[in-house]
């Protein structure tokens, strides 16, 4: 349900029946500590016991400080990779929540592109020093030196940035993801590469 009481669905959402009673949680960081709590003892953990609320935190802080700039820069393009339905209902909604029409949010040229493209190297550039903290993991992990939930969530951010756009041309680049991959020496780029594996679907 919603704050009004009406039913509210999300996507992803689980239903476990193997719980005392069929157990439904939406939304994946609530899906990622169910399982990890429901089921200790399978498979590799993501949030290890020592690093949870840290990662928690840093989701939505650092994390959070490059979600609205990216937004700002690919929302205007992301009808032109859905099927007509679905571009229709993607720009209606999302022109009415931004109070004005999709494709005046950061043109091509304008100081408020740049402005968001500042904040976003602003934003990148704090990850990075937080990264940095883990030595063990030589700045490659945000925890140790494997994957754990906050690196998977950075990597869905920096995903989502791979809408295609024609509004950087001044950049020499066709996406806000090849914009980020550039930046730090290839840092994000290298970043992601661990995660490619990960994304084929068998």
């Amino acid at each position: 349900m919603d704050g009004s009481g009406r039913p509210h669905y999300t996507c992803p959402a689980i239903i476990d029946p193997t719980s005392p009673e069929p157990t439904t949680v939406s939304d994946s960081t609530p899906i990622a500590l169910y399982i990890e709590t429901a089921y200790p003892d399978v498979g590799p953990k993501v949030f290890p016991d020592t690093s949870k609320e840290a990662q928690l935190e840093f989701m939505n802080t650092a994390v959070g400080g490059i979600v609205e700039p990216i937004r700002d820069l690919i929302q205007a393009d992301v009808p032109g990779i859905l099927d007509p339905r679905g571009a229709e209902y993607f720009y209606r909604t999302r022109s009415a929540l931004r109070k004005k029409p999709l494709e005046t949010i950061c043109p091509a040229g304008s100081d408020e592109r740049k402005q968001a493209w500042q904040e976003l190297k602003r934003g990148l550039d704090a990850i990075a020093k937080i990264y940095d903290r883990n030595v063990e993991g030589k700045g490659e992990y945000f925890a140790g030196t494997d994957i754990t939930y906050a690196d998977i969530f950075l990597a869905s951010i920096l995903l989502w940035a791979r809408v295609p756009s024609d509004k950087d041309q001044d950049m020499n680049v066709d996406s806000v993801w090849e914009g980020i991959a550039k930046l730090d020496e290839g840092r994000w780029a290298k970043f992601m590469q661990k995660f490619e594996p990960l994304l084929q679907v068998h």
